[in-house]
């Protein structure tokens, strides 16, 4: 164990106390104030929620000050959504009774147990057949009256830790101050972002599309031609909430709040683990890497899977030096989001589930079936809804992988696992040996999204030297971790994103490496300082990659560009998916958006997007497939625009299907 953890930057002097598990704050003993301590805050929260009803978001088309009234709304239900959580977490947590947490540590595992159980409530409306607008109204009224007199608390610790602000900005140190105020431009630029519409590629594919059709339909159903809307849902439930009033701009501001509970988990642990005033320096780290901010502002779920990972290894972490149940309950519970939230979640459950086995080997057979049961069975309750319906729908719980199901053949799954494995230089020894270097070097070969610039941090490799310093159990645990997480990412689909669970663990070794190495040289000298501004430079590179890509966000967040002009300037094939989506031609045969498949090399495309925004094809899209029906004379269809359109059998389906690349339909004249 190293020394006492160090004040942070900008965090009130309180929050270092120890964490006692709080019962509820109790309002007035006279039934009224009890009454009111409930009915008030779900009384906001309704009143709310039929403002934004009145209020819908502005039009594709529309400019001036709807726009700045949409984002404010949007943030606003972001503040709701967040303080909800944090509320039915505090109470959760509070029946968990966990010893021994830190104020900061609390909030976190808090608002992960309460977002967690806010997905999880969405979830069983759609299983149900019960996913509307009104129902998911109900839900947040229903959760705003149960954690009322928490959110009292919570909000009086909010404003404490406000007012203590300027106090802690004077007695920071320099280093600390500069991390804050690029960390706090980044933020900024990533909440721009955030605040555009959505224009990622998995988040038109999927994120966002799943939860339009379950909405539309009212109820969570099998859809195998796009597979991943059948996968673990957890997070995308979430913006169900959203999109349920037709903000598809909530999705990705919770995305972009998961990440700031994965700074802030880093930064707990370094208060914890860390030497006294190096707690900034493990965030900072972890913000070196250059397209964190960038996926965060998207409509994505990896940083909330993430997020839920590295908070059940904390926990783990903190029973190995407490041997306390609860903590492995707290850990089951928090992980089982993360298998409700990817598939790849089922790793970190299975490396967790190692580590308590090997930590439990001192205590007999007896003691460590108890400690998995404590950890495994919350778990299991937890995502047991995503795999079960996939079983009893397709007859496979981790559908469409290893074993396929309904529209699935072999050659069909051989397609996608021939895709999930060419990322990476190659499968010999040699090459795994070379990965720590080749995801550096060849860093472009491993990156699925903005590959150019998807790269590590460049000091994560310090992480390596650790065996060579002084060690200390928690970090020896979460390197441990880190690396075997890093074994199962080798073995399979070697996407850099996926190695994000990993990335807080590995800014921490970082951090821990260069402590050691400033202690060892003599006071006065300037060389402790090198990383630590050399952290700084870097985390200047980040924010020029923000800058790179708000270079016009900006101008349709504050209204002096609409929505479809922005879409037309980042989707390079915007224009085509919006002619397709939207153009009839005369007499009984058309377009149908319903039937629209979009496709490359292996990702089938439904012609469905959020909030009647045309879909964009992928930037790399080989071909587009228009499907006829109500007819079989295709001749009107195939003289479109002078253009012949080769004609190909639907695989599952009785209509035709023409085929072409989309360069062709812009050379033919059909697209302007």
């Amino acid at each position: 164990m190293q020394g006492p953890a160090s004040p942070g930057p900008l965090l009130s002097h309180d929050l270092s106390l120890v964490y006692n598990p709080p019962t509820m704050i109790r309002p007035s003993k006279d039934l009224v104030g009890r009454l009111l301590s409930h009915l008030v805050p779900a009384a906001g929260v309704g009143g709310f929620l039929i403002l934004r009803t009145l209020l819908p978001p502005r039009g594709l088309d529309t400019l001036g000050l709807a726009a700045i009234r949409d984002a404010i709304m949007s943030l606003a239900f972001l503040a709701l959504i967040v303080l909800l959580s944090m509320g039915s977490g505090e109470a959760i947590l509070g029946r968990l009774r966990v010893p021994g947490l830190r104020r900061p540590e609390s909030t976190l595992f808090g608002f992960a147990l309460g977002i967690g159980a806010l997905s999880l409530g969405i979830t069983a409306l759609g299983l149900v057949g019960l996913l509307s607008r009104a129902w998911i109204s109900a839900l947040l009224v229903a959760t705003a009256a149960v954690s009322g007199p928490s959110l009292v608390g919570l909000l009086r610790r909010g404003t404490s830790a406000l007012r203590a602000i300027p106090a802690l900005w004077r007695a920071a140190s320099p280093l600390p101050r500069a991390f804050t105020l690029l960390a706090a431009a980044i933020g900024l630029m990533a909440l721009a972002q955030a605040l555009t519409p959505p224009w990622d590629y998995d988040g038109l594919m999927y994120h966002l599309v799943g939860p339009r059709l379950f909405l539309q339909a009212g109820r969570i159903f099998a859809y195998p031609d796009n597979w991943y809307v059948n996968g673990p849902f957890s997070i995308e439930m979430l913006f169900s909430i959203g999109m349920a009033f037709g903000d598809d701009i909530l999705p990705k501001l919770i995305h972009l709040g998961f990440s700031v509970v994965l700074l802030g988990a880093t930064w707990a642990a370094a208060r914890r683990w860390l030497a006294e005033g190096q707690a900034w320096l493990a965030p900072a780290i972890l913000l070196t890497v250059p397209t964190l901010p960038i996926f965060s502002s998207f409509a994505y779920i990896d940083l909330g899977w993430s997020s839920y990972e590295f908070l059940a290894l904390l926990a783990l972490v903190l029973w190995w030096e407490s041997r306390s149940e609860r903590l492995l309950v707290l850990a089951g519970l928090i992980i089982g989001f993360a298998m409700g939230s990817k598939y790849l979640g089922l790793e970190g459950f299975a490396l967790l589930g190692l580590l308590i086995l090997i930590g439990s080997r001192t205590q007999g057979i007896k003691g460590a079936v108890r400690s998995g049961l404590a950890f495994g069975l919350p778990a299991a309750v937890i995502a047991l809804p995503w795999y079960l319906k996939n079983l009893i729908w397709f007859g496979n719980p981790v559908f469409p992988l290893y074993f396929g199901g309904p529209e699935w053949d072999p050659t069909r799954l051989g397609l996608y696992s021939a895709y999930l494995d060419s990322f990476g230089v190659g499968r010999t020894l040699v090459d795994y040996l070379l990965l720590p270097i080749n995801v550096y070097a060849r860093h472009v070969s491993f990156g699925a999204v903005m590959n150019r610039i998807d790269i590590p941090s460049l000091l994560f490799p310090l992480a390596l030297a650790y065996p060579f310093t002084k060690r200390a159990r928690a970090m020896s645990i979460l390197l441990a971790i880190a690396a075997g997480r890093f074994i199962f990412w080798a073995a399979g689909s070697q996407q850099t994103r996926f190695l994000l669970p990993i990335y807080p663990a590995l800014a921490l070794g970082a951090a821990h490496v260069i402590g050691r190495f400033g202690s060892r040289l003599r006071r006065g000298s300037a060389l402790p300082l090198f990383f630590p501004v050399l952290a700084l430079g870097l985390l200047l590179i980040t924010l020029y990659y923000q800058a790179a890509v708000n270079v016009t966000g900006w101008r349709t967040v504050v209204g002096l560009e609409t929505k479809n002009d922005f879409l037309t300037e980042t989707i390079y094939d915007y224009p085509a998916a919006k002619f397709i989506t939207t153009r009839r031609e005369p007499g009984s045969i058309g377009w149908r958006r319903s039937e629209l498949l979009l496709s490359d090399q292996v990702h089938p495309r439904s012609g469905s997007f959020p909030l009647g925004q045309p879909y964009p094809l992928s930037r790399t899209a080989w071909r587009i497939g228009a499907v006829v029906h109500g007819s079989t004379d295709l001749a009107p269809i195939l003289q479109l625009g002078g253009l012949r359109l080769p004609v190909a059998a639907r695989p599952h389906g009785d209509h035709p299907q023409r085929v072409c690349r989309p360069g062709r339909l812009l050379q033919s004249g059909l697209l302007e």
